[in-house]
């Protein structure tokens, strides 16, 4: 089952004004944090939309997050065994050409 997924937004931290920020989705916790147990990108990579990310663990489960749209990963803003809360956002992204703009939501793969 699909988690609910949240709205991306531009993000000038990026230090690229076009690039979109990619949030943590919603994973149930009850607003408690989960850690980031791996990434399977670093900042350069070029990704596809729905591609995974990211791997976090929440108490029991793992879960992959995957990239809401195409483009090249710029930033990311997780140290591997650090916390991150629903919402918070996790990487930045320099959309592709292709992408037209979409905003997409990152969301569980």
């Amino acid at each position: 089952m699909r988690e609910k997924w949240l709205p991306m937004r531009s993000h000038p931290e990026s230090g690229n004004e076009q690039a979109i920020s990619i949030p943590l989705p919603d994973l149930g916790t009850g607003g408690e944090p989960v850690h980031v147990s791996a990434w399977f990108v670093e900042p350069g990579d070029t990704v596809e939309a729905g591609e995974r990310i990211l791997e976090v663990v929440v108490p029991g489960v793992t879960c992959d997050v995957c990239s809401p749209a195409s483009g090249t990963i710029i930033r990311l803003a997780k140290a591997i065994d650090a916390p991150a809360l629903p919402g918070e956002v996790v990487a930045w992204l320099a959309p592709s050409a292709s992408t037209d703009g979409l905003r997409g939501q990152s969301g569980l793969c």
